[in-house]
């Protein structure tokens, strides 16, 4: 059975009214989300409600969670193959997983970024799960497109990301992470232009399906100091790699921002000769 429940319910053993978001039952449990109405008038965290017969237990979410949740909406999804609250606030997301009752630590783009001060900065949207649901991609308003891998619920990551201008005018954004072997991962995904808010000027509320470039390869990172494209005013056209040859040869490895593709060996040596040197 599934259920909105944009109201409040109360148990005969908890004394607390508690605010429920979404509600699912299976196979004789009820899992509830959404956060105790506590007897000042304010809510506590968010919480995962699991009642069975006449038992409650509430799982509230790390105690990092920040103290200005603003649930926008809640729904029921499947990953990997089972139920999960996916909770959308203002700023981040939280995954709920039913089966083993747990939730993640916040899923929050740009951490130590500052959004602006209006009413939408920092409105996140355009959702996408991909490579077997350990990978969670979307975008914020001022922000642009993010990427998570989340196969840690416990401990969420955000990607380095590279794009070629300041803002999101759909252009490709590049993404790369670290293995725990030293191997590198890079995939890129944009903007879908033809998805645009109804509310919100020159944001956008789909992903294009992201894709890799390379995946467990051997570089050298790019040198220099990582800069979040939100904060850099004047971004880079390519990111440039050295794969790690044989007799400590270096095989140049090119990133095209523009174009949103990889450029290898040669034809990396002929890009780097008409582009300036980040």
């Amino acid at each position: 059975m599934f259920s909105n429940l944009y109201g409040y319910a109360q148990h005969q053993y908890k004394t607390e009214t508690f605010g429920v978001q979404k509600e699912y039952t299976h196979r004789g449990k009820t899992y509830q989300v959404g956060r105790l109405l506590l007897k000042d008038f304010k809510y506590g965290s968010l919480t995962l409600r699991v009642i069975e017969k006449d038992t409650i237990r509430d799982i509230p979410a790390p105690m990092d969670e920040y103290p200005d949740l603003e649930m926008s909406r809640s729904d029921l999804i499947q990953l990997h193959g089972h139920p999960f609250f996916f909770v959308i606030d203002r700023y981040r997301v939280y995954l709920v997983d039913l089966e083993n009752e747990k939730i993640s630590a916040r899923i929050q783009p740009g951490l130590g970024v500052e959004y602006g001060d209006d009413s939408i900065s920092g409105t996140v949207s355009g959702f996408q799960f991909f490579d077997g649901d350990n990978y969670l991609l979307g975008i914020a308003v001022s922000y642009g497109v993010f990427c998570f891998n989340i196969s840690d619920l416990d401990e969420p990551k955000e990607l380095s990301r590279y794009t070629g201008h300041y803002g999101d005018r759909g252009q490709p954004y590049f993404f790369l992470e670290q293995n725990a072997d030293g191997s590198y991962n890079g995939m890129v995904s944009r903007s879908d232009t033809m998805k645009k808010s109804d509310y919100v000027s020159n944001f956008y509320t789909g992903t294009q399906q992201a894709t890799y470039l390379f995946r467990d390869a051997h570089l050298m990172p790019p040198s220099g100091t990582y800069i979040n494209p939100v904060n850099d005013e004047t971004p880079k056209s390519f990111v440039l790699f050295y794969e790690k040859g044989t007799n400590g040869k270096k095989i140049p490895w090119v990133v095209d921002l523009k174009k949103g593709i990889v450029i290898k060996g040669e034809a990396a040596k002929h890009f780097l000769d008409k582009h300036q040197q980040p």
